[in-house]
């Protein structure tokens, strides 16, 4: 799992739009906003993954504990070397989980296995679509952009390639009850909700989350709408 930090302008002020990546399927499972970059924000950001995965994070600890400390095959997380991340990651997953910092993407030549290639390509897309309105007016609707744009990435399949929601087995999780409040909230906007609902308040069953035919739509729809709440 990779985690990374991307800077946005907001009324002058810059804030840090913090998320995470799985490898292995693409999706992203947290993206918070936060003005600072401190501890307490990065406690906020980790709290997320600990209630979703803390349960799985501590049967793969408990299965691989018997073996030598450097045998162990745990979960690992990728970040840079910021020292609250450290602080913050050690609180919640200290011994269970595995942190590594990052190294540059040439250093793979020569053996060194991790690097954060995975979250630095979705970093691009979030940058490129930050660039043409160069700034927020308010803190709440660099949030909107924030949530539409991992609604995006998540639950829209670009090409013949399923979706990164579809590859981590999210959407199967939507008929028992399995998936968490915010995809939920991101769903709905896919699925083709009433316009004249608020935003990340709606509800929607589950058959209606499989409907492929409103997906160019949605994904104009939600372009529209970057457009129209962020300004």
């Amino acid at each position: 799992m990779h985690v990374d930090e991307v800077f946005v302008e907001v009324r002058g002020h810059r804030c840090c739009v913090t998320h995470t990546v799985y490898s292995q399927t693409g999706y992203c499972p947290e993206a918070v906003l936060s003005e600072k970059r401190d501890l307490k924000d990065y406690d906020r950001f980790f709290a997320h993954p600990e209630k979703r995965l803390g349960d799985q994070i501590r049967r793969v600890f408990e299965r691989e504990r018997k073996k030598p400390p450097e045998k162990r095959k745990l979960v690992t997380f990728v970040s840079d070397k910021w020292g609250a991340i450290k602080r913050a990651f050690n609180r919640y997953f200290y011994r269970r989980a595995k942190l590594v910092h990052g190294v540059p993407i040439a250093c793979k030549r020569f053996g060194l296995r991790f690097n954060n290639n995975p979250i630095e390509h979705r970093n691009g897309g979030l940058k490129q679509r930050y660039k043409a309105m160069r700034h927020f007016k308010s803190f709440g609707s660099a949030e909107v952009f924030v949530r539409l744009y991992r609604a995006i990435v998540n639950f829209v399949r670009h090409g013949t390639k399923q979706s990164p929601a579809h590859r981590a087995g999210v959407w199967s999780g939507f008929g028992q009850g399995q998936a968490s409040e915010s995809d939920l909230h991101c769903s709905a906007l896919l699925a083709g909700c009433n316009a004249d609902c608020p935003p990340f308040q709606l509800r929607v069953s589950h058959k209606e989350l499989f409907c492929r035919r409103t997906g160019f739509l949605m994904y104009r729809y939600l372009e529209c709408l970057f457009t129209a709440v962020v300004r």
